[in-house]
């Protein structure tokens, strides 16, 4: 405790979760440079790609396609996850589930205003209702959790199908 008698609450810090989630955050800073600057089709897609077709530019394209893009967004959900667990616990202390809860909301506060003024592509508010959701279910057995996983997969997989027909039928 620091002398002035005041918790301290850097001992309550993982520093190898903070370590992973500065890493995945500028992981996803470097992967959406691009993005900010021309659209996803084009920073995404071979074809398109600005930067020529030459070996070493190709080489750079695919890289960054098989060994960055999408995956700091994994890392990130997963110690996001792992956050949800560790400051809300597993259900049973209603003032760490009113604390995560305070949190998740003013996530959910700051996303919104957010991506209604800076940018729409702001993901603070998707994190802060899966924040929420997620709480809600955490008491659930591991069985249940993974059957409705597969279920809204199989659902949210079929849905995009469907979209993908139907608009292809349009053009035919």
């Amino acid at each position: 405790m620091p002398k002035d008698g005041t918790p301290d609450r850097t001992k309550d810090r993982i520093v190898l979760l903070d370590s992973l989630r500065g890493l995945a955050i500028l992981g996803i800073l470097l992967c959406n440079i691009p993005v900010a600057f021309e659209p996803e089709s084009v920073a995404e897609s071979v074809p398109f790609w600005p930067h020529g077709q030459a070996p070493a530019s190709l080489a750079v394209w695919w890289v960054t396609q098989v060994f960055f893009q999408q995956k700091f967004y994994t890392l990130f959900g997963m110690l996001f996850g792992a956050s949800v667990l560790l400051v809300g616990g597993e259900g049973g202390d209603r003032d760490r589930t009113t604390m995560i809860v305070k949190r998740l909301l003013a996530l959910l506060a700051i996303g919104l205003l957010h991506g209604l003024v800076i940018w729409q592509g702001d993901v603070l508010s998707f994190y802060a209702v899966v924040g929420l959701i997620v709480l809600l279910v955490r008491g659930w057995s591991a069985r249940r959790l993974l059957t409705t996983g597969i279920v809204l997969h199989l659902a949210i997989q079929g849905w995009e199908l469907w979209r993908m027909l139907s608009r292809a039928a349009r053009f035919d």
